[in-house]
């Protein structure tokens, strides 16, 4: 230091020691966790709405001076927000709830105490920057066919049912008599599927459709029943009153008629001499009608 006299002195400053903090806080592995990979007509992350999921990253400072931590969270509609994730060791973290349908993000920023700072944004498992969230309802199931209390008589059935969803379908099953029958796990959705079976046994069925998507969401179809009855009616034992009928008199027809499901109805045809047809309803045990010969 001078004055205006020219006099000057000086001071030596000792023991001061400078650093430079060239280094950037280094951020890993900042994750999304618990969403799935799969939805109706293409591959994305996606979570159920109102569902709490975990965002969580490593976080280091290579000269230990990690300062300030930031989660910024980015919803579908509103501004994005900042909140402090908390910390474990060198893991920062934040639960949060998903309260808005639609696509989200999740930025983590870190500063240290020099001013240098870093961001990443936080991915699923399978590298998407983003997720999905949505309504998520159950799979929703429409029975083709057969229509309700349908009959078949070949005792092969065709059971035809239509399924959508907001996830991908994993699987459908068919229920027989509420015991599962058949699983299909390659469904096409928005498209008629079916399940065959063969040779069945005679008699009634219930049967409807359970479908469970990739989220684990289930539900189940309508209940309809069906008819099974391959086997045509025995008819023995034919009988007449009379082998003559006379002008206005009355013939009994009698026959012994067996299903091995439920009969329905039993008639008797007569042909007359001009080849016209008599139908006649018959009843009882053994089954009978009563013919009275007019002639035409």
């Amino acid at each position: 230091a001078n004055d205006t006299a020219s006099n000057w002195n000086s001071t030596a400053i000792t023991g001061i020691s400078i650093e430079c903090d060239a280094s950037y806080p280094v951020i890993t592995n900042a994750t999304i966790n618990g969403t799935s990979s799969k939805v109706m007509g293409g591959e994305s992350p996606l979570i159920l709405l109102d569902k709490g999921i975990k965002v969580n990253t490593s976080i280091t400072d290579p000269e230990d001076n990690l300062a300030i931590v930031i989660l910024e969270i980015t919803p579908p509609t509103v501004a994005a927000y900042n909140t402090t994730p908390l910390q474990d060791g060198s893991e920062f973290y934040d639960l949060i709830s998903l309260n808005e349908t639609g696509q989200w993000t999740f930025r983590f920023y870190a500063n240290d105490t020099a001013g240098n700072n870093a961001s990443a944004l936080a991915r699923d498992t399978d590298g998407n920057n983003y997720i999905n969230v949505f309504t998520g309802g159950v799979p929703t199931i429409a029975l083709m066919s057969p229509s309700n209390n349908a009959v078949d008589t070949d005792a092969n059935v065709t059971f035809n049912y239509n399924v959508t969803a907001d996830a991908v379908v994993d699987n459908c099953s068919l229920i027989i008599n509420g015991i599962i029958n058949q699983t299909n796990t390659s469904i096409a959705e928005n498209t008629t599927q079916r399940f065959t079976l063969y040779n069945m046994a005679g008699g009634y069925y219930n049967w409807s459709v359970n479908c469970t998507d990739s989220l684990g969401n289930e539900n189940s179809s309508e209940t309809r029943t069906i008819l099974v009855d391959a086997t045509k009616p025995t008819i023995w034992s034919i009988s007449l009153s009379s082998s003559v009928a006379l002008k206005n008199s009355n013939i009994s027809i009698s026959a012994n008629v067996t299903d091995n499901i439920n009969l329905s109805a039993v008639w008797v045809n007569v042909t007359l001499p001009n080849s016209s047809i008599v139908s006649l309803t018959m009843t009882g045990s053994p089954y009978s009608a009563l013919f009275t010969n007019t002639p035409p």
